[in-house]
């Protein structure tokens, strides 16, 4: 995740010749504000923390896990990688290669 600094480093070195100071200040400024009321608000979190806690999103893990052969569930990250390598695979299936299945997508089926 990218830090506040990290954040004012990229603004300054990749829009500096390019923009005008008030221009950096309002994206650092409109950045700061994002920081305070979402990344530093523990509320943010409460309706995704539900969801990774629920009967629903336990039964993916633990379905995909068994298809893929593990004794242990993955994790949270693994299974959001897993996904996110699908849903690539299926965009790339749509526009270019035409309805060819992919591998890592049959794990999220219930069949």
């Amino acid at each position: 995740m990218m830090t506040y600094s990290d954040f004012t480093t990229f603004v300054q070195g990749k829009i500096s010749f390019n923009c005008h100071f008030y221009t950096q200040y309002f994206i650092l400024a409109q950045f700061s504000r994002w920081i305070e009321s979402v990344e530093k608000n523990p509320d943010t979190y409460n309706q995704q923390n539900a969801f990774l806690d629920s009967y629903h999103f336990r039964a993916v893990v633990k379905r995909v896990s068994k298809k893929l052969g593990f004794e242990e569930d993955l994790s949270h990250d693994d299974i959001f990688l897993i996904y996110d390598i699908c849903r690539f695979e299926k965009v790339m299936s749509d526009i270019i290669l035409k309805n060819v299945s992919f591998l890592l997508c049959c794990f999220f089926t219930r069949v």
